[in-house]
């Protein structure tokens, strides 16, 4: 009798908790799309001093990103430590120019009209 109880409830439980957790935890989350460009200015004004929080929130709780290099180089970003010292700020103006220097992965092209920007 005490498990016909305890079972539904655990259930319930489990699924009060642990569909929140997942949730904060980003497990549902789509992998974002995010340019280098979009990231080189971005980690460029971190770096400067120029961003608002809202910005290093974004790039640290808003997801990965969809371009495998780009989120290695958001993961690296985010080893730098708050608040931010010279070499910290150094770190995310190299980790930014890493990002710019990356070529447009085939893929981006492709759904832009391919390399000349026409679509066929």
């Amino acid at each position: 009798m005490f498990w016909r109880i305890l079972r539904p409830l655990a259930a319930i439980l489990l699924v009060v908790v642990a569909v929140p957790l997942a949730l904060a935890a980003g497990l549902f989350s789509r992998p974002r799309k995010c340019t280098p460009e979009e990231l080189a200015a971005t980690l460029r004004r971190i770096g400067d001093g120029l961003d608002s929080n809202n910005e290093w929130d974004d790039l640290e709780c808003g997801g990965p990103l969809a371009d495998r290099r780009l989120e290695e180089i958001r993961r690296e970003a985010m080893t730098v430590d708050l608040p931010l010292g010279p070499d910290d700020r150094a770190k995310l103006i190299r980790l930014a120019e890493r990002a710019a220097n990356l070529p447009v992965e085939p893929q981006s092209r492709k759904a832009h009209g391919g390399a000349s920007g026409r679509s066929d």
